[in-house]
């Protein structure tokens, strides 16, 4: 007897195509019928899913958000000292931008290009990922301020510097690569130890003298 095929899951399929068309080409660029040609479903299936660009964009971005501020929570929160915290945060993070190297470049581009249509993805979300980690990192950091574990800082300018010195290295990297200053093999080699070079930096600034 045969076994019945199963079904493609077609609202994943939707999602993946719309992600790596959102990514390709930002929402503005980004068009319906290309969604739905490379998701292999008629134009009419995609709208029974997704009513719109806008229903689905907001679908990928809270998907994205989430993923890439939701692996800081549970570091965190973990019982650590916030200087154990700083170099496993650091490598969350720098781990996530290297495996998703387009991921910072949409969210900085489609915050600043569709400010409106990102406060209206965002809001009346309890679970906004964006404010849950900073609430949570400037807690931690304050924290760790008054336990004098590390000199007082401005937990914006400390989370700005780190994602800072994790991210421009890949959005460099073309320039880096293509102008002969490092063959790609390299570069490579260079962001496996980044988080350590890193981690180090910050570290020492955070530091009681």
């Amino acid at each position: 007897m045969k076994q019945k095929s199963e079904k493609p899951d077609v609202k994943a399929l939707i999602i993946t195509a719309a992600e790596e068309e959102f990514l390709s080409v930002g929402y503005a660029g980004a068009r319906m019928m290309n969604i739905a040609k490379n998701a292999g479903v008629t134009h009419a299936m995609l709208h029974y899913y997704f009513r719109s660009k806008d229903n689905l964009f907001e679908v990928i971005f809270k998907e994205k958000a989430g993923a890439f501020f939701g692996n800081f929570t549970p570091i965190l929160e973990s019982d650590c000292s916030f200087l154990e915290k700083i170099p496993r945060l650091i490598k969350a993070h720098l781990d996530f931008v290297t495996k998703n190297p387009r991921m910072p470049l949409f969210l900085l581009y489609e915050t600043s290009k569709n400010p409106g249509l990102i406060r209206d993805t965002l809001s009346g979300n309890k679970h906004n990922p964006i404010a849950i980690f900073y609430q949570l990192f400037e807690k931690e950091t304050k924290k760790a301020i008054r336990k004098k574990e590390i000199k007082k800082i401005d937990p914006l300018e400390l989370m700005l510097t780190i994602f800072s010195l994790n991210i421009f290295p890949l959005l460099a990297q073309p320039l880096i690569t293509n102008v002969g200053i490092l063959p790609d093999n390299t570069f490579r080699q260079l962001m496996k130890r980044r988080s350590q070079e890193v981690s180090k930096f910050i570290i020492a600034g955070l530091k009681n003298t």
